[in-house]
């Protein structure tokens, strides 16, 4: 059966190096304090950065206003998407560095697609050049 006594004695030792349990005591609490007055900043800069993030997403266009292509023929453009011609899609997130788009479909209520845009701009009316968004 194991004990505790060795971790006692270091907290004994530490209160005798600091002049005393009152004075230990009062050590814990500052570096308490600071601890949680740190914590504080971080969460207070985090939900700030988080609200920012949340407009952002809230606040952009209107998914109506963002321009309809055409697919011109059928292809398949990746993620399980196969386009027919003639199919309407809104671009709503592009990274071409990347090769992705994230695309709808207006009359789909399954919505929200990662295709490839390479494929994407080869198969419809729509440009690696076009703004998104």
């Amino acid at each position: 059966m194991g004990n505790n006594l060795g971790g006692y004695i270091k907290i004994v030792k530490a209160a005798k190096s600091m002049g005393g349990p009152g004075y230990l005591l009062i050590g814990v609490a500052v570096v308490g304090y600071g601890v949680v007055r740190l914590s504080e900043v971080g969460v207070r800069a985090g939900v700030k950065n988080g609200a920012k993030v949340f407009r952002k997403w809230t606040q952009g266009p209107p998914l109506e206003s963002l321009p309809i292509y055409y697919a011109t023929m059928s292809a398949d453009v990746g993620g399980g998407v196969v386009l027919a011609g003639g199919d309407q899609f809104r671009v709503l997130v592009l990274e071409a560095s990347a090769d992705m788009a994230l695309i709808e479909f207006p009359l789909d209520s399954d919505t929200g697609h990662t295709v490839s845009a390479k494929k994407l701009s080869d198969a419809s009316t729509f440009s690696l050049d076009d703004e998104v968004g």
